[in-house]
This record gives C-alpha cells, sequence and structure tokens, in this order.
C-alpha cells in the first residue's frame, strides 16, 4: 500500500462525485491562487496548526470502526460552506474557499470596530487591529473544523457520507434541503459544544492564549481575554453567515437553529467548561456580557436587515414559545448524547513519558 499524502486523496476525492456537485466543489484549493493573496499564509498557517494538533491527538481516539486518521484542509468553491467526508480510510474537514473569503470579509469589519478597545482592554493601534484581525481568523477557522470534527466524534455522520454543513442562502446547488427538525439542531448545537470545549482547552491558560493576550497587551486577565474573543469570532460567525428574514413559524422545520439561539448555547457551554475546568470564572460568562459583546458584534455590521432580524430572534427567545423551544433543545439534546452512545469517539490517556 503505497503512501499517499493526506492532501493528494483529499483533492481526488471529488472527482467521484456526481457533476452537481464537482460543478460547485473543484478540488482542494491551491492558497497561491486564493482570491485575497495576502491571507494565503495566513490561511496556510491555520491549515499546518490544526493539522499538527489532530495528528497529535489521532493515536488517543477510541472509535467504534478503529483506527481513526483526520486530515483538514481547504475546498475550490464558491459557496459558504463547510463539509466532512471519509475517504481511503482517511476523515476529512474541508473549508470552502468561498467561507475563506467571507470570514476574512467579517474579520475586516472586526478590524474597524472601536468598541473593541473596551471590550477587550487593548489599545487599538495598526499593529493590534491586525493581529486581532487574524486571531479573529484562527478562532474562526478553529471553530468550523472542531464543529465538523465534533459531529464525528459524537456519532453524527457516516465517516463515509458527504456531509455539508452550511448552505448558503445564494447557493447554485439544486439538492433539496433536508429537514430533520429538533434532532438535526441539536446535533448542530452539541458539535458547536464540541468546539467551544476544544478551543478553550487550547488557548484558556496555555501558551497559546499567552501569546495572543501578550501580542494584543491586554489589560484583561487571559482566561476573560480569551473568552471575549472565542464569542466575538463564534457571533461575527453566526451574524454575518446567513443573514435571512426571522420567521417563527421556521424555527422547529429548520435543519439548524437560528444564529442567536446557536449563540446563546454557546455561551451555556462556555460556563460549562469553566464549571469543569475553572470553577468560578463562570461568574465572568453573564448574560450582560454575553449582550455587550454580542451588540459589538451586530454595530459592526451595519446592516439593518441583519440587525432586524436579530432583534426578532432576541425577542422571539424572551417569549414564552421561545424559552419552551430553548428547553426542548436542551432536552433533545440529553436524548441524543444516550442515542449516540455506542457510536461516539473517545479520548484516551495520552501516553506517559518514560524518563530516561
Amino acid at each position: 500500500m503505497t503512501n499517499v499524502p493526506h492532501e493528494v486523496i483529499f483533492h481526488r476525492y471529488f472527482s467521484q462525485l456526481p457533476k452537481y456537485l464537482r460543478d460547485v466543489y473543484r478540488g482542494r484549493l491551491d492558497l497561491d491562487r486564493f482570491e485575497i493573496p495576502e491571507l494565503a499564509n495566513a490561511f496556510s498557517g491555520i491549515q499546518d496548526e490544526i493539522n499538527s494538533r489532530w495528528t497529535q491527538h489521532a493515536p488517543r481516539i477510541l472509535a467504534p470502526s478503529g483506527e481513526v486518521k483526520l486530515h483538514f484542509d481547504y475546498i475550490e468553491a464558491p459557496d459558504l460552506n463547510a463539509i466532512t467526508f471519509g475517504h481511503e480510510g482517511i476523515s476529512f474537514v474541508g473549508v470552502t474557499s468561498g467561507m475563506l473569503a467571507h470570514i476574512a470579509r467579517t474579520s475586516e469589519a472586526m478590524w474597524r470596530l472601536n468598541l473593541l478597545s473596551e471590550l477587550l482592554g487593548v489599545e487599538l493601534s495598526g499593529e493590534v487591529r491586525d493581529f486581532l484581525f487574524q486571531a479573529v481568523l484562527l478562532f474562526q477557522l478553529q471553530f468550523l473544523s472542531s464543529h465538523e470534527l465534533g459531529h464525528l466524534f459524537h456519532g453524527h455522520v457516516d465517516r463515509q457520507a458527504f456531509q455539508e454543513e452550511y448552505l448558503s442562502a445564494t447557493s447554485t446547488m439544486n439538492t433539496p434541503s433536508h429537514s430533520g427538525g429538533m434532532r438535526d439542531q441539536v446535533r448542530e448545537v452539541e458539535a458547536d459544544g464540541y468546539a467551544v470545549h476544544s478551543i478553550l482547552d487550547n488557548f484558556v491558560a496555555t501558551e497559546n492564549g499567552r501569546f495572543i493576550h501578550g501580542r494584543i497587551r491586554s489589560t484583561l486577565p487571559q482566561e476573560e481575554c480569551i473568552l471575549t474573543l472565542l464569542l466575538l469570532s463564534v457571533g461575527f460567525l453566526f451574524f454575518f453567515l446567513r443573514p435571512r428574514p426571522f420567521e417563527v413559524s421556521g424555527v422547529r422545520p429548520s435543519d439548524h437553529p437560528f444564529g442567536l439561539a446557536r449563540m446563546n448555547i454557546v455561551l451555556h457551554d462556555v460556563i460549562a467548561w469553566c464549571q469543569l475546568n475553572r470553577p468560578g470564572l463562570e461568574a465572568w460568562a453573564s448574560f450582560e456580557k454575553f449582550q455587550e459583546i454580542m451588540w459589538a458584534v451586530s454595530a459592526a455590521s451595519g446592516n439593518a436587515e441583519q440587525l432586524e432580524a436579530w432583534l426578532k430572534q432576541g425577542e422571539f427567545l424572551k417569549s414564552a414559545e421561545g424559552k419552551k423551544y430553548l428547553g426542548d433543545l436542551y432536552a433533545e439534546r440529553e436524548r441524543l448524547r444516550s442515542d449516540m452512545t455506542e457510536f461516539q469517539w473517545k479520548l484516551g490517556r495520552p501516553p506517559e513519558r518514560v524518563s530516561s
């Protein structure tokens, strides 16, 4: 058996897709041809960091199907999307070039936001703004990739399936959207939760976190700085990703929860992580802090339609119907966890170091 690089297997996977998919997903992205060339090195570095961490932890993964090999890469495709698929014994996560360009534009909106000075306790020099731009890109791609990995870890998808995550509203594809309702929605928030825990494990009280905290010279404690950056980054992702009118009638039939509901559950998962790993830090993650960060996200947009939809989502969540919807999501999440037990991947202990 030849030792074919994962990048090659990733690229040739797309040649076997039906034509309507090949017309959109054209293969592995050559970053030298990316539409924003000045960001090619940044995206390449983020990819290397994600793959390095996945390779490090892959031997610890205990999966019902046996050995797990993982790879993260970019796809040449105009859609705003992330996908999961398996090919030749490897589990792949891919993010499209359209999504890369999209999060670059939303991070640029964040770059201009003067409210960051107070939120992050920083002086917004050009150098600090530029580094925050890259930090938000990093957090967003970490969230997207870890979310997809979360679906695999929780047994939500067949490792061989072509699992699309975020089809844009302007997608050119003719595939009908499925509507699994609440069960599909809780798969999404469960994967969001995995991404939250993964990012906080990687950046709170670690060298990675210390590096970011030091580079922006934040006056906040490191833990609070990282928590703020996480909520800002994920808030920008959900607020800008699929701007469309909010209709109460579409809340339960949809296969994805609406953005503000997902952000509320992200906050819930941040609190759960703090209680488990940094008892006492959950006091920071108050609803008032959440509202302050979400207001900054909406202020960066300058888009009246997006803001109106966001406000309608907020009003719905305050209503009796909205509270029941969130309660039902949490209850269905517990049922899903029970149902998926036999399909879940788990992390074993890190190998013991042998002293010389």
